[in-house]
């Protein structure tokens, strides 16, 4: 790729493009991510406020072999909307009209830009939510939820954006617009092309608007967090839980007891639970009507008493109390940076190896000399995620950034996910850094495939230069 140059925002400055140039401003905004684990060296950053004005961009970049990185509300951290070779950063956020809503089947249509919590309560002023929820709502991005096909704390419910979004407008890598902004919830005709854009977290064009389907606003929920002492007690409650609550159940949440240490030490939140437990479970449940959704949480906790599988348990219906609970589970990841230096990962695996991953892990650095002695380079080894769509979030937490603590884990942790049938990301995407051990979880047919796909579509390489994909 083309290093910019002046003449270069000469001309992205006579098309009328808002335009920042290196400083310590644009350093600390757009050139790290959320953790501060990658950090890029763009000197540009480019904000379009029309889909025309992308499509100028793109088209001039492809003829100037210049590279593009879109950046949405920079939130991820997998390093995916980092721009680490120098290339142009598209940000997204002058993008950020609603352009439609139907308040009858309930279907918004979007800029890229909008933030999720601000889509939210827009939407409810219809009736509605948006049907993906994370703890980054305040700051990511409509766009980035769809690049990173985003799944989140209900997907239990409401599952992942390939399920909601019914289309999409991008801005191909050449510049010409590819319009399948339908509204139809049904649409048999043809090749569903929106589906290549989602997960694809730019490596195909920029996704600039988009359609998608709405949830009702529940007219009831209720929250219930248990307390329980081993993993498989975890696994037979939920086989309870959507026995018992049915289609009300909209998460179950997990995480373990030195989680729940750390968020109450780092964020100086107080434990939902009075006593301390080795797991913790978070059931939420959403409904039409609270006396006939109480009396199925009622019918389940007796059941998990009666097969003793918890310790305690408390019931919060209260919005505020409901939102400080949510807020003690979304603010983990948080917790456990402000901890020490946090290498993170984001699996999906099978419900018979998720517990399996924290023993092996410990177990493996244990060998290493790397954890689990006073001073050990290794602090804390942890697990929470998402019980009901099998993510399993996993935190080793060092004291310092070091070699020696990466090469052990890496490409070792992803060996043993693929030889467990798992996938090498979940919900954070491949990003800057994923990519190499794409082959631990797809096979090669699926691999070329996908790299067939982004050259057909970007022949010059310009969309993310060495990312995803092209680094498999």
């Amino acid at each position: 790729m083309n290093p910019v140059s002046t003449q270069n925002i000469e001309y992205f400055a006579s098309v009328g493009i808002e335009i920042a140039q290196s400083s310590d401003k644009l350093d600390k905004q757009f050139n790290a991510d959320l953790f501060d684990k990658h950090f890029g060296d763009s000197q540009v950053a480019l904000f379009p406020n029309s889909t025309e004005q992308i499509s100028k961009i793109l088209s001039y970049c492809n003829e100037n072999r210049i590279g593009v990185v879109t950046q949405g509300g920079n939130s991820g951290v997998a390093g995916g909307a980092i721009a680490h070779r120098g290339e142009v950063l598209l940000n997204l956020r002058n993008m950020n009209k609603v352009r439609d809503i139907d308040p009858v089947v309930g279907v918004l249509v979007a800029e890229s830009g909008c933030i999720l919590e601000d889509l939210d309560n827009h939407v409810q002023q219809f009736g509605y939510i948006m049907p993906v929820d994370l703890g980054a709502r305040k700051k990511c991005m409509l766009g980035g939820n769809v690049s990173t096909n985003a799944g989140g704390l209900r997907y239990l419910r409401y599952g992942s954006m390939h399920g909601n979004v019914l289309g999409i407008e991008a801005v191909l890598p050449d510049g010409r617009i590819l319009d399948t902004l339908f509204t139809l919830k049904k649409d048999a005709s043809g090749y569903d092309i929106k589906q290549l854009f989602i997960g694809a977290e730019g490596t195909l064009g920029v996704v600039t608007a988009v359609s998608i389907s709405l949830a009702p606003i529940p007219k009831a929920s209720q929250v219930v967090v248990l307390g329980l002492s081993s993993f498989s007690q975890i696994q037979r409650a939920f086989v309870l839980a959507r026995q018992d609550l049915g289609e009300i159940v909209s998460a179950f949440e997990f995480w373990e007891k030195r989680c729940n240490e750390i968020v109450v030490k780092f964020e100086g939140y107080k434990s939902p639970l009075n006593n301390p437990h080795e797991f913790y479970v978070l059931v939420e449940t959403r409904g039409s009507c609270a006396h006939h959704d109480e009396e199925k949480m009622d019918t389940f906790l007796k059941t998990i008493r009666k097969e003793d599988l918890i310790e305690e348990s408390k019931t919060f219906n209260e919005p505020k109390a409901v939102e400080d609970v949510w807020l003690f589970r979304s603010q983990m990841a948080n917790a456990h940076n402000k901890s020490g230096c946090m290498y993170v990962y984001d699996f999906s695996l099978p419900s018979k190896y998720q517990f399996d991953l924290l023993i092996a892990t410990k177990s493996h650095m244990t060998l290493l000399n790397l954890y689990g002695f006073e001073g050990s380079p290794v602090k804390d080894i942890t697990i929470f995620g998402h019980i009901g769509d099998q993510n399993i979030h996993l935190q080793v937490i060092a004291r310092s950034f070091e070699s020696t603590v990466e090469q052990a884990l890496e490409p070792w942790i992803y060996e043993w996910v693929g030889s467990h049938n798992g996938s090498v990301a979940a919900e954070h995407g491949l990003g800057a850094h994923k990519g190499k051990f794409l082959k631990y979880s797809k096979s090669p047919t699926v691999i070329s495939t996908m790299k067939s796909i982004k050259q057909l579509l970007d022949p010059h390489g310009i969309m993310n230069p060495g990312k995803h994909v092209s680094c498999a």
